[in-house]
Order: structure tokens, then sequence, then C-alpha cells
């Protein structure tokens, strides 16, 4: 079950928690984005920016979740709309 919610905009986002060190970035706004932000229990952990073209990111990062933490991704516009992608969370004990 994988969703995201964003604002009045079409923005693209997709997380996936390929393993359970692993989590697949990828976002796209034809507004351009200004940042994703990979949030781990309400704190920043990363934020990624576009490398090539400014409208995409993508990224994979090693992660690793305690049980009953929780990550998810914040992608900004650069015209100031979001995206949020729902929660993945560290194996529970």
């Amino acid at each position: 079950r994988q969703t995201y919610a964003t604002t009045q905009s079409r923005i693209y986002l997709d997380v996936v928690r390929i393993s359970e060190t692993r989590l697949e970035i990828t976002g796209a706004s034809e507004d351009g984005i200004q940042a994703a932000t990979v949030i781990v229990n309400g704190e920043i952990q990363q934020r990624l920016a576009p490398a090539d073209d400014p409208r995409i990111v993508t990224a994979g990062l090693d992660l690793t979740l305690a049980p009953n933490d929780f990550c998810y991704v914040r992608l900004t516009t650069d015209k100031g709309n979001m995206a949020w992608s729902s929660p993945t969370w560290g194996d529970r004990a």
C-alpha cells in the first residue's frame, strides 16, 4: 500500500523500501523541484536535490529504521507546492 498526497499541483512521488536498509526515491514536477526531504521520526534526516534535470529527483538511500521508527519523504517544488509519501515503518520487535 503506497500512496502520497499533494497540494493542488501535478507532482509525482514514488518511495519504495526495497529492503530493510534501502529506500528508493523518485520524484518529478513540471514546476521544478526545490528539494526532496527525508524525515525520520519527525526530524529531517537528509535533503536531496535534482541532479541533471531540475524537474526530477532520484536517489537510493541506505536507511536503517529501528523497531517503531517511521520515515516519509516530503517533496517541495520551486513554486512552493508539496507532496508527501505515506510512511514506511521499521520492523516491529
